[in-house]
């Protein structure tokens, strides 16, 4: 399933990096497309530059029955060196074969 929606997963995700919920409109602004084999995707950064310790790449992969969440965890000054390979990463996945 959609395990409570990007809404609900995002924000939970922020709760990991000790920062506030935010809203839909916020997370929609804060969304960066993406696009693989079952189509578009977003994808997010979220960091929190008071714990730079740790800092999250995810994506939400819509599937037709369910959805794929990835999340890379690395540091703030890590996120800009991962970026390009986490990217790359989401856009080559597809049906197995």
């Amino acid at each position: 399933g959609d395990a409570g929606g990007d809404i609900a997963n995002i924000n939970r995700w922020r709760g990991q990096l000790s920062l506030s919920s935010i809203s839909e409109k916020d997370i929609n602004d804060m969304a960066i497309n993406g696009e693989c084999f079952f189509g578009d995707f977003k994808w997010y950064k979220i960091f929190n530059v008071e714990a730079p310790e740790s800092a999250f790449l995810c994506a939400i992969i819509p599937l037709s029955d369910s959805t794929l969440f990835i999340k890379l965890n690395v540091t703030l000054d890590g996120l800009s060196e991962v970026e390009s390979g986490f990217l790359k990463f989401c856009s080559s996945i597809n049906k197995s074969k």
